[in-house]
């Protein structure tokens, strides 16, 4: 819809935009209230089958009952980029939170099935033409999406729902490259796992600063792997860490292919701990048996 489009950006002519939408037969005015709602589909719009934009809005709670009178919701939605739903949900005063509660609820029902989504909410706003706000709102939001599970509903920090501290991960970053280089896996896998749980469901960090963090723990540990002699890629399939890193949708996707890697490192170390002994035990063999005739090198 060319008019939800236009509700992104500051509106230059407020009362030609309340005639357009009284066209579509929107009661709206000067005074409605806005809240948008965002969705960012994993993969392009086009390419989700059986993905009906029209289908999945259908039968969705667009009402709520304010001081006991029934009030309705005007929805009107566009896409972006062939990525994102914005949906505005227009009303003739505050969206309780319940109400908005129950329409996230039912709008994740009907897209489970479908994709892989995140869904986030832009702040409530007062006047038609603060729309702009509340989908700005709701598009910084999305930036936090890397840190949370695919089809998760992304709300603004509250009482109930804090913003996340930042972590000083350089102290980790130091922690799990000492750790590494000393073998100790428990203590590795203990400091990687606070590490993820102080990035889970973050609102205060960029995905890309992450994602440069990892990229140097897997480079501390590829560098401590060829350290102790060990190949963690073969020749034929070259191990790209960045692309691998780049190509992570969240951070769990992430943060499961740096679990995978060190369980691999700590596999070899040890293949390679017992190969060392039997060499060993071979040449101290030879070196105590090597006058024996019945020994023989040939």
């Amino acid at each position: 819809n060319q008019l939800a489009y236009q509700l992104l950006y500051p509106i230059e002519d407020l009362p030609a935009m309340i005639q357009s939408l009284k066209q579509l037969n929107l009661p709206v005015s000067a005074h409605s209230h806005v809240t948008t709602v965002m969705v960012k589909f994993a993969e392009s719009i086009a390419n989700i089958r059986k993905l009906s934009l029209e289908e999945s809005l259908s039968d969705l709670p667009f009402s709520y009952t304010l001081h006991g009178k029934k009030e309705s919701i005007y929805p009107l939605y566009t896409t972006k980029q062939d990525e994102y739903l914005i949906l505005h949900l227009i009303a003739p005063s505050v969206i309780p939170d319940i109400a908005i509660r129950r329409f996230l609820s039912s709008l994740s029902e009907k897209l489970d099935p479908i994709c892989h989504y995140f869904i986030a909410i832009g702040r409530s706003v007062a006047g038609l033409e603060k729309a702009n706000i509340s989908y700005q709102s709701a598009l910084l939001l999305l930036q936090s999406s890397f840190f949370y599970e695919y089809n998760s509903i992304i709300l603004p920090p509250n009482k109930e729902n804090p913003a996340t501290p930042f972590e000083d991960h350089d102290k980790i970053l130091t922690q799990f490259t000492e750790c590494i280089a000393n073998r100790e896996r428990e203590k590795v896998f203990e400091c990687i796992a606070f590490l993820y749980l102080s990035l889970k469901e973050n609102q205060t960090i960029l995905a890309n600063h992450v994602k440069d963090l990892y990229y140097k723990l897997f480079i501390a540990m590829n560098d401590t792997a060829l350290g102790f002699h060990i190949h963690l890629h073969t020749d034929d399939s070259v191990y790209s860490v960045w692309d691998t890193i780049s190509g992570s949708g969240t951070l769990s996707e992430l943060h499961a292919l740096l679990l995978d890697r060190l369980h691999l490192f700590f596999q070899m170390c040890e293949n390679s701990m017992e190969e060392n002994s039997t060499v060993y035990m071979i040449k101290d063999y030879i070196a105590k048996n090597y006058a024996n005739d019945s020994l023989s090198v040939k």
